[in-house]
């Protein structure tokens, strides 16, 4: 019972990471922008996920290799 506890709050300090960097990039002007080559992220890309960091490109390249972290 511990370790899914643990799985499940480590879960959820990641979403909360995505979030406040999501912020950050909403405040420094660069939220709609690839992190790796600043490309645009579609608005329906941003609407389905609304932390998404990598354009079409890059997330294909990322499920192979880790996000860049931030």
């Amino acid at each position: 019972m511990e370790e899914r506890y643990e799985s499940e709050l480590a879960q959820s300090a990641r979403v909360l990471d995505d979030v406040d960097r999501a912020l950050e990039r909403l405040g420094d002007g660069s939220y709609e922008s690839c992190e790796v080559c600043s490309a645009p992220i579609r608005p329906t890309d941003l609407s389905a996920d609304p932390t998404r960091r990598l354009c079409e490109q890059h997330l294909d390249l990322g499920r192979s290799t880790p996000r860049p972290t931030g």
